[in-house]
């Protein structure tokens, strides 16, 4: 609940922040470290520096957002709390995967492994997929697919999923059939786009249906 309420306070900030320099808002990163350094638990600091570092990465300002990250971290290890060092290591996976990806990789194995270790079924099947998109991207199509196969059995695994992972799931089935595809196992590849189209009935859109049809 907390994190939620810090989140939408967050929003509306960045609202504001839009509308500024790269220029103001590296003058104004000082100031606003302070405030939430001052948030009353550790955990909220964390959230709160976490997705603060993500916004200044996301403006073009890298010092700024390292150096947030370092703290951050810093309190996800001051806590010792495995959970909150999974997902800095997602988040920050997610942060550097479009220009950075050989940085990326290793925080991704690194958050596979923790939310493993947790049993945190829906994270881990978000991880593996979001890093075996990484790997489609950079087109290790063999590594690709080994890990969309891990997210499908892990997504498999969860009980009355939330849409959001009922969406991320067909995705998944998706991008496999295209791994499957590229290492040219076209009939496997044609039953996985089946399968995702399924997966399609009663969920959502149209747009999914024709993009499915169309690989």
């Amino acid at each position: 609940r907390d994190s939620v309420e810090l989140y939408e306070q967050l929003r509306s900030l960045k609202k504001r922040w839009n509308n500024r320099t790269t220029k103001e808002l590296a003058q104004l990163n000082e100031p606003i470290l302070s405030r939430l350094r001052e948030l009353n638990t550790a955990k909220k600091q964390f959230h709160a520096l976490l997705r603060y570092s993500t916004y200044l990465h996301s403006r073009g300002l890298p010092v700024e957002s390292s150096r947030s990250l370092r703290e951050a971290w810093k309190l996800a290890e001051n806590i010792n709390n495995p959970f909150l060092k999974a997902h800095f290591s997602l988040e920050v996976g997610n942060m550097f995967r479009a220009k950075m990806p050989s940085v990326a990789l290793p925080y991704y194995e690194e958050a596979e492994r923790l939310y493993a270790e947790l049993n945190q079924l829906p994270n881990l099947g978000t991880t593996l997929y979001e890093y075996a998109s990484l790997l489609y991207q950079n087109h290790d199509f063999q590594g690709s697919l080994i890990k969309m196969q891990a997210a499908d059995s892990v997504f498999r695994l969860i009980r009355n999923p939330t849409l959001s992972i009922q969406q991320l799931h067909r995705s998944a089935l998706n991008t496999t059939g295209l791994a499957l595809f590229k290492l040219n196992r076209n009939r496997e590849a044609l039953t996985m786009f089946d399968t995702a189209l399924a997966m399609t009935i009663g969920v959502d859109d149209n747009l999914w249906k024709g993009l499915i049809t169309g690989n």
